[in-house]
């Protein structure tokens, strides 16, 4: 199945513009947006792009010469310092040579192309029913891809690839033009006291978020500290943390990793068992 889904040979998919899921998902979202631009409303877009099959419209894969677009350099690399159960598993570089994985790469590339034109409708959709001035916009995802970095792909892991996401909000009071990036953490349990903030509505006291609506407005930095992740679908538990240029993975009855990103911001080099981060692993691990 991998060697087809990552789309080896670059093939557009054999489908209308007006026949991609993602399309259909933006008329839908237009039209809600139209019957109900005179009072509140939530919508959440549920756009599939670039989730697999890495397949566009053709004119988006004419967009990069696979040639062009660079393989991860970890794409062929073979550790033992981690969970075999899902390294293993999700480490798929093996199935491919190098033009396959470059022909690969420009068929994400061309996704994700077409993912921001669907952004861009929707967007334009807004502003053409007068409500860009006037809603609370954010654009995130659930997990990444790992796109061949350590010769893995999919997710199920902690790698930044996989669980480090993008998070794009735009306030009604954001002016046009103007971007600030924070360099704090936030996790997705964020998003649902943001929105209760925004419309002005107390959130419920037992959420662990923390609204981020004051830091995307400039008010306030953004949090701080420390973030975290879990994870339990292998069969064993899997715990992050992310604090200043640390990240630490704990797994159950398997190879542990330790990470500073700073210094070695591709992940290469777990520093578990090295004597001098002995304090910080035992800190993290606390």
């Amino acid at each position: 199945r991998f060697q087809t889904v990552y789309n080896p040979t670059n093939e557009p998919v054999k489908l209308r513009d007006d026949e991609m899921y993602d399309h259909l998902v933006v008329e839908r979202c237009i039209d809600f947006m139209g019957r109900h631009r005179d009072g509140p409303f939530l919508l959440w877009a549920g756009l599939e792009k670039p989730h697999t099959d890495w397949t566009a419209p053709a004119r988006y894969h004419a967009m990069y010469d696979p040639a062009a677009i660079p393989i991860p350099e970890t794409a062929f690399e073979s550790r033992t310092d981690m969970p075999q159960a899902w390294y293993a598993s999700t480490r798929q570089s093996w199935c491919f040579d190098d033009d396959e994985l470059h022909n690969a790469m420009a068929a994400y590339y061309a996704n994700v192309t077409y993912l921001d034109d669907q952004v861009g409708r929707l967007l334009e959709g807004l502003s053409d029913l007068g409500l860009a001035d006037d809603t609370l916009i954010v654009y995130t995802t659930d997990h990444g891809e790992m796109c061949f970095e350590h010769g893995m792909v999919q997710k199920q892991n902690f790698f930044e690839a996989s669980a480090h996401v993008p998070l794009i909000v735009k306030t009604p009071a954001s002016a046009p033009g103007q971007a600030t990036t924070h360099e704090g953490f936030s996790n997705l349990i964020d998003l649902f006291p943001t929105f209760c903030d925004a419309a002005g509505i107390a959130a419920p006291a037992t959420l662990e978020g923390t609204s981020l609506l004051p830091a995307c407005q400039g008010q306030a930095a953004a949090p701080v500290g420390a973030t975290f992740c879990e994870y339990y679908e292998w069969g064993f538990a899997e715990r992050m943390i992310r604090t200043g240029p640390w990240k630490y993975v704990y797994s159950q009855d398997n190879p542990c990793q330790l990470y500073n990103l700073t210094e070695d911001p591709a992940e290469t080099h777990n520093l578990i068992d090295s004597p001098a981060c002995r304090g910080v692993r035992e800190s993290l691990h606390r």
